[in-house]
């Protein structure tokens, strides 16, 4: 499955969720979706909740599996409403051996403490995950 399939696909799933709950304060979007060695993250949050949070030396998510090497985490703003925007956040990881990866934590909750939720969904080639995470069920488990 090629890795614009992928990306295209959580991106629809997300955003298709996304719109029908709307903008909403201590809540996010999470897309995750690996392609071979490479796994792109995408996070879409209102602008209030991310306000101020340095994402200089952070990552989206922690992955102790796997060989995976994170980059950069880039930020764009986008305005949604009078006075409301949403944020996105996307980082991209490369995995030396990404069939190892038994869960993903999302560690975003560390430095986003206005962040209540996230609403995620996993692609990969042979796995869906879509479910809620919080600061205190911050694991997407993928082995079971």
């Amino acid at each position: 499955m090629g890795s614009k399939w992928v990306l295209s696909a959580s991106i629809w799933i997300c955003a298709s969720a996304f719109a029908a709950g709307g903008h909403h304060h201590g809540e996010g979007q999470l897309e995750i979706a690996l392609d071979g060695n490479r796994l792109d993250v995408n996070l879409v949050a209102p602008g209030a909740d991310l306000a101020g949070v340095s994402t200089a030396g952070n990552s989206l998510l922690t992955i102790d599996q796997g060989g995976c090497t994170g980059f950069d985490v880039t930020a764009s703003e986008v305005e949604v409403d009078h006075g409301h925007s949403d944020i996105t956040l996307t980082q991209s990881f490369e995995c030396t051996r990404p069939a190892a990866i038994g869960g993903i934590r999302v560690s975003l909750f560390d430095w986003a403490p206005s962040l209540e939720a996230v609403e995620v969904v996993y692609l990969s080639d042979d796995t869906t995950v879509a479910t809620e995470l919080t600061p205190a069920t911050p694991v997407l488990a993928l082995d079971d």
